[in-house]
């Protein structure tokens, strides 16, 4: 497998993942 085309994927995961997180702060803060 391309090793950009995996680095980019797991980014788009993560920023995915921290994306989630951040709303389910913002979520109990409320």
């Amino acid at each position: 497998m391309d090793t950009k085309v995996t680095s980019s994927f797991n980014k788009d995961v993560i920023d995915r993942q921290v994306q989630d997180f951040e709303d389910g702060l913002e979520y109990y803060s409320a």
